[in-house]
């Protein structure tokens, strides 16, 4: 999630890579802190239904219907090929493992 004047040049900038899926991690952190159930420890195998609640299959055979899936896993994320593009990522020639950016207070 991107607020302010960043979102109208999101599309430009990244053209047919795909849609920006993010969200601060201090958000993320807040979230997870308040009660969500976190599953670890298992893999992803398949995403159905990727309207509210979305249907997940794990690895292990059991699977269940969840308001929130965050793929946090990397570069060549199951997730991100299930839920967005089953195309492996191509590079655009930017590369940046972290930054920070400044911005107005607005």
């Amino acid at each position: 999630m991107l607020l302010g004047p960043a979102c109208i040049c999101l599309p430009t900038l990244w053209g047919s890579v795909g849609p920006c899926l993010a969200l601060p991690r201090t958000e993320l952190h807040q979230i997870l802190r308040e009660g969500v159930p976190v599953q670890l420890g298992r893999t992803i195998r398949s995403l159905g239904n990727l309207d509210e609640p979305v249907r997940v299959g794990f690895d292990d055979g059991s699977g269940g219907d969840f308001d929130l899936v965050v793929g946090a896993d990397g570069l060549r994320s199951t997730v991100r090929r299930l839920a967005v593009d089953p195309r492996p990522p191509a590079s655009v020639g930017q590369h940046s493992w972290r930054f920070l950016a400044g911005a107005p207070p607005s």
